[in-house]
């Protein structure tokens, strides 16, 4: 009887799958856990970015307010109608739906902002530090790579420009 000592037997090369297998079962959750938090901080990113511009736009828009004319801050319905300071046109800034919106001189209206949270605390304008100064915050919704999406608050203050400087 010849006995042949060349190769493996099933018993081994199943063994070696199995292994081979669960190696690959782990990489891949890993790989996954890796893809998944890099497109958490793109949607993360991408919505500090956007709230970011909102802000400044709006913060600007505030600054420049013409305090001589009448402006109104709806705490109720978050509108703000205002006069621009250079031109003197009217313009309003609100969140409509899940969006921020500016209408400028009574123009096109254009989205600021998506994905704003129909909460109550999802486009706050007030006053609460004094006359000439006005605090903005937004309440974002950041979509998730994990299929919930987390909300972020994003928060400024505003000096109008009194009438001394006008």
């Amino acid at each position: 009887m010849n006995k042949y000592n060349g190769g493996f037997t099933l018993l081994e090369l199943i063994a070696t799958l199995v292994v081979f297998g669960m190696m690959a079962v782990g990489v891949t959750a890993i790989l996954t856990q890796g893809v998944e938090g890099a497109l958490q901080t793109r949607n993360d990113t991408a919505t500090a970015e956007n709230a970011q511009a909102a802000l400044t736009r709006i913060a600007h828009e505030i600054a420049n307010i013409n305090t001589k004319e009448n402006y109104t801050i709806d705490t109720t319905n978050m509108i703000l109608t205002y006069y621009y300071r250079t031109d003197g046109s009217q313009s309003v800034i609100e969140r409509t739906g899940t969006n921020i919106t500016i209408q400028a001189n009574g123009g096109a209206t254009y989205t600021l902002l998506n994905n704003v949270t129909n909460a109550a605390a999802g486009f706050t304008v007030s006053q609460p530090y004094s006359a000439y100064s006005v605090q903005i915050s937004l309440q974002v919704a950041v979509p998730s790579a994990y299929g919930t999406a987390k909300t972020e608050t994003y928060t400024t203050v505003v000096d109008l420009n009194d009438q001394r400087f006008q």
